[in-house]
């Protein structure tokens, strides 16, 4: 899901560089769309979780990376809300398309960080 949510960040970007108004709106409510989803998971995957925070070092270690990496996704997802509402009713200046584009910029750090997070969590521990 955060690989295709890349995408439609990717997508959006490119719209909002080239001040497509249209699109760079479709764009961003995709993103918000994708944001929700994004966070309605991270729930889930903390109420799924086989440890606790106080049971043992994996265990802390666990919910420390989660909840870093869900505070980045929840100040970019609200980020992204205030620019969807911006887009939507305006008054639009150049520069919301330059702010698009860099909030687009922000969530590649939220994807690529991820990644590492990604394999702490859920390979490192199968692997050793």
């Amino acid at each position: 899901m955060l690989a295709l949510s890349a995408v439609a960040n990717h997508w959006t970007k490119r719209r909002a560089e080239r001040e497509d108004l249209t699109g760079t709106r479709i764009g961003i409510v995709l993103c918000c769309v994708f944001g929700v989803l994004l966070l309605g998971i991270r729930v889930l995957e903390y109420q799924h979780l086989n440890t606790t925070w106080t049971g043992s070092a994996y265990g802390s270690i666990t919910f420390a990376l989660l909840t870093l990496h869900t505070a980045h996704l929840a100040t970019d997802f609200i980020d992204t809300v205030v620019l969807a509402v911006l887009m939507l009713r305006g008054p639009l200046e150049g520069r919301r398309f330059v702010d698009v584009s860099e909030n687009c910029l922000y969530w590649w750090f939220v994807v690529i960080s991820w990644v590492p997070v990604y394999l702490t969590i859920y390979v490192a521990p199968r692997v050793l």
